[in-house]
């Protein structure tokens, strides 16, 4: 076992244990997860889907947290802090994840572990000592070979299935549906929150005996004034309010996990409880406006999936002056979609250089993106210089956007704390 005392020292050395930072495997965390809980006693939620998991756990968590439920939440990446990514009634607490890590580290032995696959298993062992009734689980890529789709899944839920990750996950919807379908289990229950299901995810429930409900033909909603309706699979007829997490998304999200917690048959979930849940309900840098004069809107939209839908809300709350854009992109991603879509709406471009080993530099941004904008472009060698940039530029009717990354919106969320 190594020994370290802090947090900062255990997630510096978790990132040196394996020596791929992603390895698409199950055999290692499952010998791991057998020895960390041989009898497991929560039930396990699984969220899947290309955007909107980060929002759908928050809201499983919260309702099932209103019903009397006692819940962890696990999800990824974090924006400040890693210890947002393990929540039991709030973000655990450094000693919390530090005897986590060193308990994993001692069960491992001379199994190689991934930075994800570690802190997936820290989050089964903090939930186990927190004796929680139910864990909300974010896959962190895909499903099929995802470090969460080793554990137990008693009900998932799919949000949707988009091109991101590809070089992972294949090239194609239904290749990449093919992958998160597999987070369903035969027997249980799952549901497809987004439009349109790929045939595979169709396939791969029918083939292994899922219960899967889809938005529009199991459950439906309509939003109408300040609030919006929704009907469930079991006949419920709910007048709700407009969830308070931002975004034209958010309540097709909320039907989606409204409907897989009344359809399952492990917990029991009223209207009181989804309402006052869903009221509770919050995550950040969801188009979430975090100043004014200038407006200062955080995002973590990073495909052009995300970016639709930003734009969305974009349209339908303008700003009278001008809007400047923070931007930054990993390697991985596709940045000409998405500044095609986006590029509409901005009048000018701060790019951010993100500083980690998947970051895209400034100027290679800058590079793969040139001639598809019609406004100035700058590049800086960080998010906080961007925004600095960005903010010196615009008056008090402007909008400076935030997004491309959770690495930009989670800097500039720190940035804006930080003491000047």
């Amino acid at each position: 076992m190594t020994s370290h005392r802090s947090l900062a020292d255990w997630l510096a050395y978790i990132q040196t244990v394996h020596f791929r930072s992603i390895d698409m495997t199950l055999d290692r965390i499952q010998v791991v997860l057998t020895r960390l809980t041989p009898a497991q006693s929560f039930k396990v939620v699984a969220v899947a889907g290309t955007n909107g998991k980060g929002s759908c756990a928050a809201m499983l968590g919260s309702v099932l947290r209103a019903a009397g439920y006692r819940v962890g939440v696990y999800t990824s990446p974090h924006l400040v802090h890693f210890n947002e990514r393990i929540q039991v009634d709030g973000p655990v607490t450094d000693a919390e994840l530090c005897r986590a890590f060193s308990d994993v580290d001692a069960l491992r032995g001379d199994i190689p572990l991934t930075y994800f696959e570690f802190a997936t298993l820290a989050a089964v062992h903090v939930f186990g000592r927190r004796a929680v009734d139910i864990a909300v689980m974010e896959v962190g890529m895909g499903g099929r070979l995802d470090a969460v789709n080793a554990l137990p899944v008693d009900a998932s839920l799919i949000t949707n299935v988009e091109l991101d990750h590809v070089q992972w996950l294949g090239k194609d919807r239904e290749t990449i549906g093919y992958e998160k379908a597999h987070i369903m289990r035969g027997g249980r229950t799952s549901v497809y929150s987004g439009p349109c299901p790929p045939a595979s995810v169709w396939d791969h429930a029918s083939r292994i005996g899922t219960r899967l409900l889809v938005a529009g033909r199991d459950y439906g909603y309509q939003v109408s004034g300040g609030g919006w309706r929704w009907t469930g699979p079991g006949g419920e007829d709910w007048l709700l309010e407009t969830p308070p997490i931002p975004g034209p998304a958010q309540v097709a999200n909320a039907a989606g996990v409204l409907a897989l917690l009344t359809s399952w048959d492990a917990v029991r979930v009223d209207y009181a409880a989804a309402l006052r849940g869903l009221r509770n309900a919050r995550i950040r840098a969801r188009c979430e406006i975090v100043a004014r004069r200038p407006m200062v809107l955080v995002d973590v939209a990073h495909n052009l999936s995300a970016v639709e839908t930003l734009t969305e809300h974009l349209a339908a709350n303008s700003v009278a002056g001008r809007t400047t854009a923070v931007f930054g992109m990993l390697r991985d991603k596709d940045p000409a979609a998405v500044v095609r879509a986006m590029d509409p709406w901005v009048d000018a471009w701060c790019l951010a250089t993100i500083d980690d080993e998947r970051g895209r530099d400034a100027e290679a941004l800058a590079e793969s993106i040139s001639g598809l904008v019609r406004s100035p472009v700058h590049c800086h060698a960080g998010a906080a210089e961007a925004y600095e940039r960005a903010l010196g530029q615009s008056g008090a009717d402007d909008r400076i956007l935030v997004f491309g990354s959770f690495h930009i919106a989670g800097d500039i969320l720190a940035h804006m704390t930080r003491p000047s």
